[in-house]
């Protein structure tokens, strides 16, 4: 259930938000998802984006993305699409607590906390919607890089064990949108393997 728990999410945020953003005039909302014509450039764009995950180890962070249109009309001639090499980097705090019951009847609790810097790269595939949304699937990885490593502490039991610094691989498959509230501005929303939530604003270089 909790990979269904994000792309979930993130579409009931896109249709919510889609509802609720004001259009001035009185004029129908302009669908550019069929817009045929040929788009021979696209805006590179630096994206700074917070983030946060509950689900399983708790886990929070800032990241940048600088994005290359690398194929600016896309892949399927019916649909105003865009695809984009994306590269960049998220720097997170996580933090790692349990509570069990011991065979002798006594409490432990357990903790572990450590940072992590990920360097990754990747593409984003774009599919442009309206005039003030567009939406997006990505896929990235890169190496995780931990540091600041606590080790693991345990309480009740008087164990202290001194972990490594944690090195994994780094992967973020998701979706999300970008809400286009101002001229080369816009707000980037998204959820993922990586984290559940990643909020940020968009510039277009």
């Amino acid at each position: 259930m909790r990979s269904l728990r994000r792309p979930l999410l993130c579409c009931a945020l896109i249709a919510g938000a889609t509802v609720l953003t004001p259009h001035t005039g009185q004029a129908a909302v302009k669908w550019n998802v069929t817009d045929k014509s040929v788009h021979t450039t696209r805006p590179t764009k630096l994206d700074v984006v917070g983030t946060i995950d509950f689900f399983g180890v708790f886990h929070t962070g800032i990241g940048a993305w600088y994005s290359v249109p690398v194929v600016p009309d896309g892949f399927i001639p019916g649909l105003n699409d865009s695809f984009v090499v994306e590269v960049g980097g998220l720097l997170e705090y996580w933090r790692y607590s349990s509570g069990f019951t011991s065979g002798l009847g006594g409490s432990i609790d357990c903790s572990q906390t450590w940072y992590r810097l990920s360097p990754m790269g990747g593409v984003r595939w774009d599919f442009f919607l309206t005039d003030d949304w567009t939406v997006f699937g990505k896929g990235k990885a890169g190496w995780s890089i931990g540091f600041a490593d606590s080790g693991l502490e345990c309480s009740g039991v008087g164990v202290t064990t001194n972990s490594k610094d944690i090195h994994t691989l780094a992967v973020d498959l998701g979706v999300g949108a970008y809400w286009h509230f101002a001229e080369n501005m816009a707000l980037r929303l998204e959820t993922g393997v990586n984290s559940i939530i990643a909020v940020g604003i968009s510039m277009e270089m």
